[in-house]
């Protein structure tokens, strides 16, 4: 396929034909050319990137993040406890409480971690929020122990996910806009 028989250079002798390899640009080429381009150029601005300045652009970005991610967690939480009598509305006050717990949970583990200089306390945080999410979803939506359990880490895995791509994205932005 990548290769094809040019009749007119071709030299042809009786028994003999010179298969020479075929050379086009293809579009995806073109494509990844300019995509090249741009990431290069994100890479030149972020480089010049005075770092307070980005971040400061970056925790404005960031926190409208936040704000976006708060009604889809809600959401997320309905479609996982659908038989639960509790409202959207209901889910939206969860997730207010879920996401300020959160918020004051890493604003202590920072401060630790800026006076001890140790991650310790990250991991210990991110375990105390997972097994508060449980504690908490098992009071509000009350269910049985194991299928719990396999709703919330599907939840977990989800928001993770969503939380991750969004974070990520948001990055971008900032560098962006920067």
């Amino acid at each position: 396929p990548d290769t094809f028989v040019n009749q007119d250079t071709a030299e042809t002798n009786k028994d003999e034909i010179i298969i020479q390899p075929l050379e086009f640009k293809l579009k995806s080429d073109i494509d990844s050319s300019i995509w090249t381009e741009r990431i290069r150029n994100l890479q030149s601005k972020f480089k010049n990137i005075e770092n307070k300045k980005f971040w400061e652009k970056f925790g404005t970005w960031l926190s409208l993040m936040f704000f976006l991610l708060l009604p889809l967690f809600a959401l997320l939480l309905k479609l996982f406890f659908l038989k639960s009598k509790t409202a959207y509305l209901g889910s939206l006050v969860f997730s207010l409480h879920f996401h300020g717990f959160g918020f004051i949970l890493f604003t202590i583990d920072n401060l630790i971690n800026q006076i001890y200089e140790t991650e310790i306390f990250s991991i210990l945080s991110i375990l105390l929020l997972a097994f508060y999410l449980v504690l908490a979803i098992k009071h509000v939506f009350p269910q049985k122990w194991t299928w719990l359990l396999v709703k919330v880490s599907s939840l977990i895995f989800i928001y993770s996910m969503i939380f991750s791509f969004t974070f990520l994205g948001t990055f971008l932005l900032a560098v962006w806009f920067f």
